[in-house]
């Protein structure tokens, strides 16, 4: 019997099929064998030749930077840095500078001078070396030069001389002679600070003196910062450190009453619970500061209970991204550990931060 035309039909499909699936089965075959020359004429490629070479012939644009990047800060070789496009050139010299210790290494950056001004800054921080910063044209070099003042603490009032902007200088100078007062408890630096108000530098006096008035005599004071001088604050803070009360009357109308108040209560002064600074009383704190610097004080507090109890989650109810970045870089710096700096999402603040330190474990 023949076989009818459904059984033709069924068999001509079943045919088709085995074809299709075969024809797959080939090209899968080639396409296998073409990758597998592919890989092997790369990994030929990229073992032989100079280490640089190596790195030029591989494809993978992103894994080609790395290998070239590696390259760069395993042999601190600017030139390799060359090899490299845009921002990642700038960052990968900035970094060998920055491990180097070497200023001189940024000048490959000079066609840029927001780059070569930023790397020579941290470089700078790093050593905590001003001189660093002459090379710089303005504003750069008074940028530059206020940065690293910063870093250290202000513990240097004649860094202050080379920054040219006014207004840098002038916080520069202030800062570091209020800071010279809290090691030396020497009135006579009080003079040097502003006569006028300045609540923004009081502000700063205010939660750098913490520490070192006590957390009672700093909140006592938070109410009159907006009708207190710097030089003014400066002498109700060298009268308390001092006990001495004929130096209160130097501290303004506004805050002369309470420095003499804190010092008739004796030297065995008991810190009352409702000035002790916690996160339940931050906000009632602030709230009797002037409201200008409401949002700075509890900022200033905030900083001072995370590094005081060595918690970096108390950073996050810092509402001010630039002021809670500076209150991980407070924490890195206090406690000598660079992973306080990974909680930082801007890279170039991050950079500065990574100065502090090397990370604990």
């Amino acid at each position: 019997m023949w076989p009818s035309n459904k059984s033709k039909a069924a068999g001509s499909q079943s045919v088709k099929v085995e074809t299709t699936q075969r024809e797959r089965l080939i090209i899968l075959a080639v396409i296998t064998v073409a990758l597998v020359i592919i890989a092997g004429v790369v990994l030929v490629a990229a073992s032989t030749g100079t280490p640089l070479s190596r790195c030029n012939r591989i494809i993978v644009s992103q894994q080609r930077s790395a290998c070239l990047l590696g390259l760069a800060n395993a042999t601190g070789n600017v030139s390799v840095c060359s090899y490299l496009h845009g921002s990642q050139s700038e960052e990968c010299v900035s970094g060998i500078a920055l491990a180097s210790g070497n200023p001189g290494l940024c000048s490959s950056l000079s066609y840029n001078e927001s780059f070569y001004g930023q790397c020579v800054i941290s470089t700078g921080i790093s050593s905590h070396t001003v001189s660093y910063c002459l090379s710089l044209s303005e504003p750069y070099l008074s940028s530059c030069v206020y940065t690293i003042a910063e870093a250290g603490n202000f513990s240097n009032i004649s860094e202050c001389n080379y920054i040219s902007n006014a207004s840098l200088k002038g916080q520069c100078s202030a800062k570091s002679y209020y800071e010279e007062v809290l090691k030396s408890r020497d009135a006579s630096y009080c003079a040097y600070l502003p006569s006028t108000l300045n609540s923004t530098l009081v502000s700063y006096m205010a939660g750098t003196s913490v520490s070192v008035l006590g957390e009672s005599n700093a909140s006592a004071a938070l109410p009159y910062l907006n009708a207190t001088t710097p030089m003014q604050y400066c002498y109700y803070n060298v009268a308390l450190l001092n006990r001495n009360s004929s130096m209160c009357s130097m501290a303004g109308s506004k805050l002369s009453a309470q420095c003499s108040a804190s010092l008739s209560t004796g030297s065995n002064y008991t810190v009352g619970a409702s000035n002790v600074i916690t996160l339940q009383n931050v906000t009632s704190l602030c709230a009797a500061a002037p409201a200008s610097v409401q949002s700075l004080c509890a900022d200033s507090l905030y900083t001072y209970i995370a590094v005081k109890q060595r918690n970096a989650s108390v950073c996050d109810l810092i509402s001010s991204g630039v002021y809670q970045y500076a209150c991980y870089t407070s924490m890195a710096r206090t406690y000598n550990d660079s992973s306080y700096c990974d909680y930082i999402q801007n890279s170039t603040i991050m950079s500065d931060c990574l100065i502090y330190g090397n990370t604990t474990t």
